[in-house]
């Protein structure tokens, strides 16, 4: 019999939840068991069946009380959440599929499929100025007024920029080609797990009509709105309340 309860945590893209991610911080505050999984690993393929299967390995016969994932993990999320019925199941800035606000990013994900593409845009990618990057990141997301919350997203910028820059390119093309055929519609009408979507009104990555979506599709589903999040800040310390009374609930 286990001592603890277990959460597994998909991060989203490029980030890994780390010892100081909010999320990291929450479960660990609750004395959870904790295990992260890195999903640009080179010990597995990005794909639904290969990511399981290792978190089954890392979970060594136990079985998760929670699986969170969040934006790319949350694509993963419930298909893992099918094995494990009895888990709660919390996804985060993240929808069915893939579908952004961002004007023609749809149809440039399907470019990038194609390996003539991706080559070299992974090359302009690393060497492009952060301060150029930053810009164009903050040109996808609406602008932000408050001082704090301006720091906050510059920081988060910075975070970003320097975890996408040390994942490979096999990686990368991993990601594209998983991005391009994933679509979890079917599987999440078949989901009998209690879950929590937390979504944000201002995330133009995962917009807040795909949490609508799967608030439809998936039976027992509560939705939790962000009036001001962006994409990368959906789940922040104002959630700590939901997500205790979602995790409380028998």
């Amino acid at each position: 019999m286990k001592n603890k309860k277990i959460v597994v945590l998909l991060h989203g893209y490029p980030e890994p939840i780390h010892q100081g991610h909010t999320l990291y911080r929450y479960f660990k505050s609750k004395n959870y068991e904790i295990i992260s999984i890195y999903l640009f690993s080179p010990k597995f393929k990005l794909t639904q069946e290969d990511v399981r299967k290792f978190v089954s390995i890392e979970l060594k016969g136990e079985y998760p009380d929670v699986i969170v994932g969040v934006s790319l993990g949350g694509l993963i999320a419930p298909y893992l959440a099918k094995y494990y019925p009895s888990a709660k199941l919390v996804l985060i800035a993240t929808g069915p599929y893939i579908r952004t606000k961002i004007t023609n990013l749809n149809k440039i994900l399907s470019k990038l499929e194609n390996s003539r593409f991706l080559t070299p845009v992974h090359w302009i990618l690393l060497h492009t100025p952060i301060s150029l990057y930053a810009l164009l990141y903050r040109r996808l997301n609406r602008p932000i007024k408050k001082t704090k919350e301006r720091n906050i997203l510059e920081t988060h910028i910075k975070q970003n920029w320097r975890h996408l820059k040390d994942i490979p390119l096999s990686e990368h093309r991993e990601v594209i080609d998983f991005l391009v055929s994933t679509d979890n519609t079917i599987l999440l009408k078949s989901l009998n797990n209690d879950t929590c979507i937390f979504t944000g009104i201002g995330d133009n990555m995962m917009p807040s009509e795909l949490s609508i979506i799967m608030k439809n599709l998936i039976k027992r589903s509560e939705i939790v709105s962000c009036d001001q999040c962006l994409h990368f800040d959906v789940f922040n310390k104002d959630n700590y309340k939901h997500l205790d009374s979602f995790l409380k609930m028998n």
